[in-house]
């Protein structure tokens, strides 16, 4: 039934590997000794068919676009079966590799020459991620990657696209359907569905609607044109989105743009606007206070009621990572006018304001 069978069991170093897999880029995703069962059998037909079960005990795995890294001395297994054709096309079926916080299950197609063709991820999980999808490769080089599932955690891969020494992900066509993912460690947004395009070093395209907490949709767009980006976000309910994304829950309604430009490159600041109109402020106990010690009591009394309303927030700022800076930042209001100048650290979550409050706005 056969022309002949190997049948081997041993441990295979980096340079053993690659001779065997001649895959290309191979590293950094696996480095380090592995051990082996491997049965090796050659057709008739002139297939030659592998089955193997590899301990990665001793192996360093690394997934650096979605943050995981399976250190030496850690349990870790995989098992796999590989058809190659006389043609020179390979089919690598019936992947399933375990490991500390990954579970995963896929098959890859190579062309001749082991050039990539195409990958279908039935199943990974991995830490706060679960999806399944399909990775084939772009005709403009790169590839086009399908995915859905429950959930993607892209803190990683956005770390990995801020990294100003460069990034480890390649081209990417994306369309995503995810009923939950994280932009941010903490807060989760919901029923996200939409396209991007990677370049290599920056997001070029994207085109997202979602929901924050239970029932607040948004969409996000993001415009590159030639050396000039521009996003936009947009939401019906503002004190909702923003209560969603735990920024804060002092207001109520308001319809939310947030846009933003900046020159394609990483170490340009985004500058741009938030404008929020016709909305209220309530339960403020910051600006509680300020208005206590202006003596302005009866607008307090309003504020810890219905809510001081505004017709408009102008807020200019210019952002160059964590930090971001405001300027002539304005609310108006009938009964209360506010202007601002100053910081923000939005990794140590911290304000540095100074301005102007103005009451009886519409008289003064």
């Amino acid at each position: 039934k056969f022309v002949r069978r190997y049948e081997l069991r041993g441990k295979m170093d980096p340079a053993a590997q690659q001779q065997l897999w001649d895959l290309p880029n191979f590293a950094p995703y696996v480095t380090g000794p592995v051990a082996l069962d491997l049965s090796l059998v050659e057709r008739l037909n002139g297939n030659k068919e592998v089955a193997a079960k590899i301990s990665l005990k001793e192996t360093t795995l690394n997934i650096p676009e979605l943050g995981w890294k399976k250190k030496p001395g850690e349990v870790g297994v995989a098992w796999v079966s590989i058809v190659s054709f006389p043609d020179g096309a390979t089919n690598i079926q019936n992947i399933d590799i375990q490991a500390p916080g990954l579970r995963g299950k896929a098959t890859i197609r190579l062309d001749k020459g082991n050039k990539f063709r195409s990958a279908h991820i039935k199943k990974l999980v991995l830490g706060r991620s679960d999806f399944g999808g399909v990775i084939s490769g772009s005709q403009g080089g790169g590839y086009d990657v399908r995915l859905k599932g429950k959930s993607l955690d892209v803190v990683p891969m956005l770390a990995q696209v801020d990294n100003v020494d460069g990034s480890t992900m390649p081209q990417l066509n994306l369309s995503t359907n995810f009923e939950t993912v994280w932009f941010d460690p903490d807060v989760p947004v919901h029923n996200v569905s939409g396209t991007l395009m990677y370049d290599g070093d920056f997001w070029n395209q994207a085109a997202l609607i979602g929901v924050v907490a239970k029932n607040q949709p948004f969409s996000y767009e993001l415009k590159t044109v030639a050396d000039k980006q521009r996003y936009t976000l947009r939401a019906e309910d503002a004190g909702g989105i923003l209560a969603g994304l735990d920024i804060t829950d002092t207001f109520r309604g308001g319809k939310l743009v947030l846009t933003a430009d900046r020159k394609r490159a990483k170490e340009q600041p985004w500058k741009g606007s938030l404008n929020v109109s016709d909305f209220a402020v309530a339960d403020a106990p910051n600006l509680a206070r300020i208005l206590t010690l202006a003596s302005l009591t009866g607008i307090v009394n309003r504020l810890s009621g219905k809510g001081i309303e505004f017709t408009k927030l102008e807020v200019p700022f210019t952002q160059l990572g964590d930090k971001a800076t405001m300027s002539n930042a304005r609310a108006i209001g009938a009964a209360l006018g506010l202007t601002a100048d100053g910081t923000l650290d939005l990794e140590k979550k911290t304000v540095s304001l100074r301005g102007t409050i103005v009451p009886a706005y519409s008289i003064n």
